[in-house]
């Protein structure tokens, strides 16, 4: 992967000369980037990029990747309260949506069944998705989820337990989060943007949701396009997005560019911290599917991937996987999940 051959020479052309630890450490934060998406020190060695600021760069950064990746996934029915001593704290069910409750774009009925007896258990259920802000709007009208975080982590959606039918919404804005939606401004950066990428990449199309995005935009390689691209050429696609300074992900299905500090976790975060007060590491159980769920299987203390998410780690795909995966793949994974989590305990401190 040429990404962290790039990445590592983008950080030392910003700090200059030979800069320190915390210089580079920050850089990796302001770039919303986690050590595991680093990769090995001989592409930079081979990229052209090799002088005295690059060499820093990594040195300060080799110690930190991939920490997680060798890791075995141990199987679901390894989390008990005996394993795990929080286990009946762990009363927010966090999903990612595509290919981990849905199969083939349809929500699969297990899952639904699952979230619904989640739900009358006493449960919170939370989407957190890459789809757009609408899409989260109109699913935590339909569907038993407590909460959405759309877009990336740009949009925090909640139903207000006191106010039947209300939902209470949070845009991100430099920083933080506020009550009112972004500028048009936003849009044209990513219009330009956009124009340029798909120029530059013409096997690629923009997502059939994006005219319902606020914060991204997003690229199409896998979902509505065939035949689709690979994961490496939408990590192209990303890495080229990131060299104009702007932020990318890549999914099971679309690379997903903004311009701003947000993330998914960012946007968790404040829903079950600020809005809930609880707390991210010990509250949530967050279930996903693939590498762009890595940051997430890595912020909370447990983590489940639905069996699907075995077709990248045995691909070789760097990321942090989840702590624990289930038997069945897709949305019948989730509803796995849930059914485990409700058959081993209620809920407690």
């Amino acid at each position: 992967m040429e990404y962290g051959a790039n990445l590592v020479a983008s950080i030392a052309q910003d700090l200059a000369g030979e800069p320190r630890e915390r210089e580079v450490l920050q850089a990796l934060e302001d770039r919303n980037l986690h050590p595991e998406f680093m990769s090995g020190k001989s592409n930079i060695l081979t990229s052209g990029h090799a002088d005295h600021g690059t060499e820093a760069v990594f040195h300060y950064l080799a110690p930190l990747q991939f920490p997680d990746q060798d890791k075995d996934m141990r199987a679901l029915s390894e989390w008990t309260p005996q394993s795990d001593p929080g286990f009946k704290a762990r009363s927010i069910l966090a999903f990612d949506l595509d290919d981990t409750l849905t199969k083939e774009s349809e929500l699969t009925a297990s899952a639904l069944e699952a979230l619904r007896k989640s739900r009358a258990a006493g449960l919170k259920n939370v989407l957190v998705t890459g789809r757009p802000a609408s899409w989260a709007d109109a699913l935590l009208r339909l569907l038993p989820f407590e909460a959405a975080v759309a877009e990336n982590g740009s949009v925090v959606f909640w139903k207000d337990p006191h106010k039947e039918g209300n939902i209470e919404r949070l845009y991100w804005e430099n920083g933080t989060y506020v009550s009112h939606p972004p500028t048009r401004a936003t849009q044209e950066v990513l219009a330009q943007l956009g124009a340029e990428v798909l120029k530059k990449f013409p096997k690629f199309l923009l997502a059939t949701d994006q005219a319902f995005r606020l914060y991204d935009i997003a690229f199409d390689f896998a979902e509505a396009l065939r035949p689709a691209l690979s994961f490496q050429e939408a990590q192209m696609l990303a890495d080229y997005c990131e060299s104009k300074g702007f932020s990318a992900k890549v999914s099971n299905i679309h690379v997903n560019v903004w311009k701003g500090s947000f993330t998914k976790i960012e946007g968790l975060r404040c829903l079950v911290e600020k809005i809930w007060k609880g707390d991210l590491k010990r509250h949530v159980v967050y279930t996903g599917d693939s590498p762009n769920d890595g940051p997430l299987f890595g912020e909370v203390e447990v983590s489940v991937g639905v069996a699907n998410v075995q077709e990248f780690t045995k691909a070789g795909v760097r990321f942090t996987p989840p702590c624990y995966v289930t038997q069945a793949s897709f949305g019948d994974g989730a509803a796995e999940l849930i059914a485990h989590r409700l058959r081993l305990g209620g809920i407690g401190s």
